[in-house]
């Protein structure tokens, strides 16, 4: 419990729920049955709830609607990931997931190919879903070297947007010398991606770009120059190219990238008007929050903190750590205040290593 959890959310949610309605109904329901996309931003300062938010809302989309999203998680821990659009791309396909099971790209594209007997219902499926020709072509290459080993790691490399490919292996792909795979390709190969993922059964795509990093620095500005335009990239893409339908981007980040991003861009500025901050919780709910996390801290651990738990003895505990009106984050609560060897965590270890001890002195402020 030290880090967000991946899985299991819906147990220690905690002041989420009308957040999460006010996202399903602003950025995702709008997008049925059109032709486009999405993208959302949220802003939260470290510890505030960031990757929780995309770890719960992760599992929310995976069964939304009749099927359910595919999704896609990016925890940015340096900045240089989101200088490179590639490198974005490549992100974001390596951490593609199905919707139920947890199935990869590579797992989905050959359960895509492996439907067609021939190469000429491949191919009229392929026109079906107007792929782009490069992108048809890998297809078309991963359909017949599905059982070949080499081929097809070659095939799912280039996919993948992996550079460095030896170049006596690129003719498997009718490519060569040192050829990669190309900015301007990015777009056509990721809604190819997605329509194969729709034509399998999903909803869409759901990408979480996760900003999980706390800086000591402002970015640097020529940085956050090259980020800029990769976001507004994914900005007009999900806006006016048809192909991004039903593909939907939360951009997770701390104020201090976006208010920095503002100052570059005039337009920047209009569009992060529609962005959403992390709600803050208030005392009752780090005291829910603290109830939960004891109850699922037995579960694992095999012990009773949370029966020997009280409200009152919460309630006591939180005004300890808010004293002199400090903020209080999700994190600051369960790891860090007033130390990480006296925080909420910590206590319900001690209260696992002494069964007898009440709870009341284990949150002991005195």
């Amino acid at each position: 419990m030290a880090t967000a959890p991946k899985r299991g959310t819906k147990f220690v949610e905690v002041g989420l729920r009308e957040f999460w309605r006010d996202l399903r109904e602003g950025f995702i329901d709008i997008t049925r049955g059109t032709t486009g996309g999405s993208i959302i931003y949220v802003m939260g300062d470290y510890g505030e709830g960031k990757t929780f938010l995309c770890s719960y809302t992760r599992e929310q989309v995976r069964s939304l609607w009749d099927h359910g999203f595919a999704t896609s998680y990016i925890e940015v821990r340096s900045f240089d990931s989101l200088v490179d659009f590639v490198a974005i791309y490549r992100q974001i396909v390596k951490n593609i997931r199905a919707p139920t099971g947890d199935s990869g790209l590579e797992k989905i594209l050959l359960s895509f190919v492996e439907q067609f007997p021939n190469r000429q219902q491949l191919n009229q499926r392929i026109a079906q879903l107007n792929l782009e020709p490069d992108f048809a072509q890998k297809i078309r290459f991963l359909w017949t070297y599905a059982k070949r080993d080499e081929e097809r790691s070659i095939t799912m490399r280039w996919i993948m947007g992996e550079s460095g490919l030896q170049a006596d292996l690129l003719h498997y792909i009718a490519e060569k010398g040192f050829a990669k795979l190309e900015e301007d390709e990015v777009d056509d190969y990721l809604t190819g991606i997605k329509r194969i993922i729709q034509d399998l059964g999903a909803e869409g795509l759901f990408i979480f770009i996760d900003e999980a990093e706390q800086r000591t620095a402002q970015p640097d500005p020529t940085t956050v120059r090259r980020i800029l335009v990769n976001i507004k990239r994914l900005h007009n893409n999900v806006n006016t190219d048809e192909r991004y339908s039903q593909t939907i981007f939360l951009l997770a980040g701390t104020r201090d990238l976006w208010v920095a991003m503002n100052t570059q861009d005039e337009a920047m500025r209009q569009r992060m008007q529609i962005q959403r901050d992390i709600p803050r919780l208030n005392k009752a709910e780090f005291v829910a929050l603290g109830l939960k996390v004891a109850r699922v801290y037995d579960i694992a651990f095999g012990c009773n903190a949370s029966s020997r738990l009280s409200e009152d003895v919460l309630e006591g505990w939180v005004d300890h750590l808010t004293k002199g009106a400090i903020a209080l984050t999700p994190r600051d609560f369960l790891t860090q205040k007033p130390t990480n060897r006296e925080s909420f965590l910590a206590k319900l270890e001690l209260m696992r290593l002494q069964p007898e001890l009440s709870a009341r002195n284990a949150f002991a402020t005195t």
